[in-house]
């Protein structure tokens, strides 16, 4: 695939994972301000509305474009999908290992040894460094393309918005439905619980499925490179 391929492929995952942060975002926000201002008011309030089905429909589409222009001017993602990772699953983590694991057996033993020795931040900056070497070949992005590891991976944090959203709205309605007598809250508290399970259900089905594509994928990225990346790790281990 050309270089134009790849760019177009990435950005249609930059897309769908800002779309669904920009969602995400939306329902905590107004999960949040139904709380706060109560839900049985506000239902009573939008009763007496004209056409308020569409003044809603109204206001979430230019609610949404909004979280949208703001989501997409967010730089690091990176870091809140780590983040994100650190305080729920741990799959990234992992996944990381399966592929430091792969990449180092390619080495002699006494390297094996050092390399095994080094820290989690070294072991990463290692595997950065190797991948971003061979990122000029584009039959390995194909194959990775090909392998569908990184859509996988856009769902898997997706869910993991999901997870944390309603995770919180579940805490917030809780909360309002012990300190108060608004009968809507219940309801809310049901459909928030049963969303973090269930959102939590698929990311531990994605995350194990992750962790054993990875695995797959790493051994047969390291059999096909393996002289680059012999040579590449012995240079690292240089420095």
């Amino acid at each position: 695939m050309p270089e134009s391929g790849h760019y177009a492929y990435f950005s249609s995952l930059e897309r769908t994972i800002k779309v669904a942060l920009a969602l995400y975002m939306l329902l905590l926000l107004a999960g949040s301000a139904w709380l706060i201002a109560g839900i049985a008011q506000t239902w009573e309030i939008l009763r007496r509305i004209d056409n308020s089905a569409f003044y809603a429909v109204l206001f979430s589409l230019f609610a949404f474009g909004g979280v949208y222009y703001v989501v997409s001017k967010i730089h690091w993602l990176g870091e809140l999908h780590i983040w994100l990772d650190r305080r729920f699953f741990g799959f990234l983590e992992k996944s990381n290992e399966v592929i430091f694991q792969a990449m180092v057996r390619v080495l002699e033993s006494d390297d094996q040894s050092y390399a095994r020795d080094l820290r989690s931040e070294e072991r990463y900056s290692m595997i950065h460094s190797v991948f971003s070497r061979l990122a000029e070949n584009y039959r390995l992005f194909d194959t990775l393309m090909e392998s569908g590891i990184f859509r996988s991976w856009i769902w898997y944090w997706v869910m993991n918005y999901g997870t944390f959203t309603f995770s919180l709205l579940t805490i917030g309605s809780f909360a309002a439905m012990l300190t108060g007598d608004d009968p809507f809250v219940r309801t809310l508290f049901t459909v928030c619980w049963i969303a973090a399970l269930l959102h939590l259900a698929v990311n531990l089905v994605l995350g194990h499925y992750l962790t054993g594509m990875t695995r797959k994928v790493s051994e047969s990225i390291v059999l096909t490179y393996k002289p680059q990346i012999t040579l590449m790790l012995r240079d690292s281990i240089a420095r």
